[in-house]
């Protein structure tokens, strides 16, 4: 239903036939890596009988039936999830507020949006793998270490925390 074809071409084809491009040549490398390590997954774009694209997320599992190695696998369409999560990222990029995302393990940023930048005077480059206690004033070091600790680590919301940077 989903790629348009009938039952009947749909009998005939092989899998990569449903693949263009890049995404064949992906689907075939997860195909091998499926006989060779058991499993595999892999996110791509099949291009339905109409010439539409949609995206998929599919996984591969080696198993034995009737004394033969096959390939068992299985698709998930992730149309809605590719468009949320291009509406996130463009709310992270237009916010006039500051956000980053944080590797509270160790300490650092990964993200950072550009209006962190803009607030702040730094290039994106001069944050993203930076320690995020660096850039707290020297007074609210401990406090927003406190939190982290006592809070972020173990799961906890924080919905109001208010420090400063420099």
């Amino acid at each position: 239903q989903v790629s348009g074809y009938t039952h009947e071409e749909f009998e005939k084809m092989s899998a990569l036939e449903l693949f263009g491009g890049a995404d064949r040549e992906l689907i075939a490398e997860r195909i091998g890596l499926v006989f060779e390590d058991g499993e595999s997954f892999a996110e791509a774009a099949i291009t339905t009988k109409d010439g539409n694209k949609i995206p998929f997320y599919f996984t591969g599992k080696r198993v034995v039936m009737d004394g033969e190695l096959r390939l068992i696998g299985m698709g998930i369409d992730i149309t809605a999830q590719k468009r949320a999560d291009e509406e996130l990222a463009t709310i992270f990029k237009m916010s006039t507020d500051m956000i980053c995302i944080a590797d509270i393990n160790k300490g650092v940023f990964q993200k950072v949006n550009p209006a962190f930048g803009r607030i702040l005077g730094y290039d994106e480059a001069e944050v993203v793998g930076a320690e995020f206690l660096s850039f707290n004033h020297p007074d609210d070091v401990e406090p927003t270490n406190r939190v982290v600790e006592e809070q972020l680590k173990r799961g906890n919301t924080v919905f109001s925390f208010e420090n400063r940077y420099r």
